[in-house]
């Protein structure tokens, strides 16, 4: 399990702060243990009628129980469209579903791209916030 400070510095990050806004606004109670972002993802992921994300749920798991957590969310962010200040931007016009539909899809990019080892690879580097 992460490390309860880091894990409350995470929560402060504005994409974080994002996906915590839009737990509440779909009526949900946030778990301390658990970054918001994975938390808006999973429930995005439970409430797909349509199945499409369900092939993600085994590397979301990974993300969310990941000891490192700061390398878990630097992962989940790298190389985003639009950069983290465009992801957020998407967030916060979005109402919670489609918000966590895009954090949904770029798991999938990312895992595509360069799955998911538990640390980011040398090439890739940085943290969260700098992609």
């Amino acid at each position: 399990m992460a490390d309860q400070g880091d894990l409350h510095r995470l929560r402060l990050l504005p994409v974080n702060l994002f996906a915590a806004l839009k737990l509440r606004r779909a009526g949900l109670k946030e778990d301390a243990d658990v970054q918001p972002i994975f938390q808006l993802m999973r429930w995005g992921m439970v409430s797909d009628a349509r199945g499409r994300y369900r092939e993600l749920a085994e590397e979301l798991a990974v993300l969310e129980s990941a000891a490192d957590q700061e390398t878990a969310l630097a992962y989940l962010l790298r190389n985003v469209a639009g950069g983290v200040n465009g992801l957020c931007r998407d967030l916060g016009r979005a109402q919670p579903r489609p918000a966590a539909q895009i954090l949904l899809n770029q798991l999938d990019m990312r895992i595509k791209a360069v799955p998911y080892g538990g640390a980011l690879p040398e090439t890739e580097g940085g943290g969260p916030g700098r992609g």
